[in-house]
């Protein structure tokens, strides 16, 4: 599926700035270290007149599904006939999917246009370059932008949290329709805290008097025990999601495709007995899900008016690309896990589709997580070649002999390393061709699934 085309919208903001000065400017801003805090945020916001309270929010953090979620509520409420700002990180091919109306990225010129203004607006306030807003501060501040223009004509925001939820940059919007926390697993720790109870405790700084919070049916009862705390003392009612509420159904032949091979998850709201096609097919969005419809719930209660037509067209249209990403022509998964409670849910999705599939895997991870994580996805499967590069830049990834060297005793039939992504899906790709009945996956890095997916299907890889 293709994705949507660029918005584009008469920019005021036009300015003699050319894309590539514009993107220059941007990819100077430090992006290296996280400087996380809201001092400049706010000094920003408010010399801007504060557009991150101009439309109703969602504001979603978790450490896995958050993203999912993010998706799933933004085709809820655009089939409901609203104008969705969406504001997702990382971006996996353009830094322009990061902000986007109906899911559909800004064009060139305007996303042009908004760095040339929000430029313009720092120097005004004359400030010092090194107290510039970060690479992802800045993102954050040319989004809360653009969805608060009248000629965009945006009702809704649905913010995805970078980093966090307490100092990350998006926590500045005063009063959020709702907030929702996904899930919570050790992931960050060396800035987040090293317990689930710590890590809940910088995401549940999303939650804001009055606003409502909804839990994703997963949680850890000890990170679940943390934020109910935090939402007792800063007054957010909440609301409890159960993973009951969804069953997956089996398809026709149990194993029911799409006419592009795809398969999809068929879900039944055990409350309303309606049934969904979820555009994704990972059973792990079962509860993500479960998570976006207890959003709905909520902002219903409000008066929302987002009618049950509304939600079966919202998850049919769902596409979250790198997500256990099926080509099934190619014979090729490609998925974004990155992280332990990440390569649990890959596990339980490789073994739902093709439990007894032979397998090449394509891994890559970066050099903050430990390189045997890697080893789960090789075990009780038949893994024909294990093919380990390191990914881009490279400094930021382990390299492939230190993760050949954690897999070496794995149970992979061959255990190889890769100077360059073209050369490993070329060994994968020789792979298959010996074994034909094998699948690749490539997996351990969203951003090399990312480019990945880019070579598979260069044609549906950019804005």
């Amino acid at each position: 599926m293709r994705p949507p085309a660029p918005f584009s919208f008469s920019s005021p903001l036009a300015s003699p700035f050319t894309d590539e000065a514009a993107l220059a400017l941007l990819d100077s801003l430090e992006c290296s270290a996280m400087k996380l805090g809201l001092s400049r945020m706010r000094q920003a916001l408010t010399a801007m007149g504060n557009p991150q309270n101009a439309r109703p929010v969602i504001h979603i953090a978790g450490t896995n599904g958050k993203g999912s979620t993010t998706a799933m509520l933004t085709q809820i409420l655009v089939a409901s006939g609203r104008r969705v700002g969406t504001f997702i990180s990382p971006h996996l091919w353009d830094v322009r999917e990061r902000i986007a109306l109906n899911g559909a990225p800004l064009s060139q010129r305007d996303f042009t246009g908004a760095i040339a203004s929000l430029r313009e607006d720092l120097m005004a306030l004359k400030t010092p370059r090194d107290a510039w807003p970060t690479y992802f501060e800045f993102l954050t501040l040319m989004a809360f932008r653009c969805f608060s223009r009248p000629d965009l004509g945006v009702d809704a925001v649905v913010l995805e949290t970078g980093l966090g939820g307490r100092l990350d940059a998006t926590n500045v919007v005063e009063r959020p329709a709702a907030t929702a926390i996904t899930g919570i697993s050790l992931d960050h720790q060396a800035l987040l805290g090293d317990s689930l109870e710590a890590i809940a405790s910088e995401k549940a700084g999303i939650l804001k008097p009055n606003a409502p919070l909804i839990l994703g049916p997963c949680l850890d009862p000890r990170a679940r025990a943390t934020i109910l705390a935090q939402a007792e003392a800063v007054g957010a009612p909440v609301t409890h999601t159960q993973r009951e509420r969804l069953q997956i159904l089996d398809g026709p032949d149990d194993l029911t495709r799409e006419t592009s091979g795809e398969p999809r998850l068929y879900l039944r709201d055990s409350r309303t007995q309606a049934s969904y096609a979820l555009g994704l097919c990972a059973p792990y969005q079962r509860d993500n899900a479960v998570t976006a419809l207890g959003v709905v719930d909520v902002l219903n209660e409000a008066g929302w008016a987002i009618s049950p037509e509304a939600i079966a067209k919202g998850l049919a249209q769902t596409r979250w690309p790198a997500r256990f990403e099926w080509f099934g022509a190619q014979r090729w998964i490609v998925d974004g896990s990155h992280n332990a409670e990440g390569f649990a849910s890959l596990d339980d999705s490789l073994r739902r589709w093709l439990s007894d599939a032979p397998w090449v895997m394509l891994l890559s991870l970066r050099a903050n997580r430990d390189p045997a994580l890697l080893r789960a996805l090789m075990q009780n499967r038949d893994v024909r070649a294990a093919i380990c590069l390191q990914g881009e830049p490279a400094r930021l990834y382990h390299p492939p002999s230190v993760l050949a060297d954690a897999l070496a005793s794995a149970g992979a039939g061959a255990v190889l390393t890769a100077a360059s992504l073209a050369e490993a899906m070329t060994m994968a790709r020789d792979y298959q061709r010996r074994t034909p009945e094998s699948w690749t996956l490539a997996a351990g890095s969203l951003y090399t699934a990312g480019a990945v997916r880019q070579a598979l299907a260069p044609e549906e890889s950019a804005p």
